[in-house]
């Protein structure tokens, strides 16, 4: 389901990089993978009124269900309480040796975030997403990241 919604249309629109003044714009142009990730799809078609809200749902990884997090300027279940700079170091903290390719067990939360691949997007390509968030509809949605499912055992 998630590569069917991810692969080009029949007539893909190209698109130049917009000038790094624009940050909005660049960050719009930058995060076509949140969209998809961070926002319920119905049919093939964006839920309205929905974008970045989280929700979308990630069966089989390690026995449970992991969910999109609410990435819309929401202040009480999305990121409308970060600063840049914190927005920045959330995907800086996963590019330290240390964070990366820690164990998990079968029934633990276990991530799909491309972390350690978007902690080498430049201060600037970050913070060119993060203003493109804030300009988004802020959307109430808290959203159980996690539920367990039932462990299979080994043969």
């Amino acid at each position: 389901n998630l590569i069917f919604r991810t692969l080009p249309n029949k007539n893909p629109d190209f698109k130049k990089r917009p000038d790094p003044a624009n940050t909005v714009a660049l960050g719009e142009y930058l995060s076509p993978g949140c969209k998809v990730c961070h926002s319920p799809m119905d049919g093939g078609d964006f839920v309205e009124g929905k974008l970045f809200s989280g929700g979308t749902e990630f069966s089989g990884s390690k026995g449970g269900t992991i969910r999109s997090g609410n990435i819309s300027p929401d202040k009480e279940t999305g990121i409308g309480n970060l600063t840049k700079e914190q927005f920045i170091q959330k995907f800086r903290f996963y590019g330290k040796p240390e964070t990366q390719n820690i164990p998990v067990k079968d029934g633990e939360f276990n991530t799909i975030m491309p972390w350690t691949f978007l902690a080498t997007a430049s201060d600037e390509d970050l913070g060119a997403v993060y203003d493109y968030l804030m300009t988004q509809k802020p959307v109430s949605n808290r959203v159980e990241k996690f539920t367990p499912g039932p462990i299979i055992p080994k043969r």
